[in-house]
């Protein structure tokens, strides 16, 4: 499933964008795994069957990919009466 990370609106006057970290998601039983790269790119309205280039493709992170890999479980804090 995909994910993006957007920033604030940037720039000023008609020259105002967003940038966006394309994201990749799992679920692995009771953990959030999330993969994303290191670079942000312009948003845009994609066409069909578009995505924004960068978009990891794979949930294994290695040296010439350079992906960060986190993997986040419930800590249930907000599970108590």
């Amino acid at each position: 499933m995909r994910l993006d990370f957007v920033t604030d609106e940037r720039g000023s006057g008609t020259e105002k964008y967003r940038n966006v970290m394309p994201n990749i998601f799992k679920f692995d039983g009771d953990k959030l795994v999330i993969a994303y790269g290191k670079t942000w790119v312009k948003q845009r309205v994609l066409k069909d069957k578009e995505d924004y280039e960068g978009r990891p493709t794979g949930f294994k992170s290695t040296k010439e990919n350079g992906l960060t890999i986190e993997i986040m479980k419930s800590c249930n804090l907000f599970d108590q009466d």
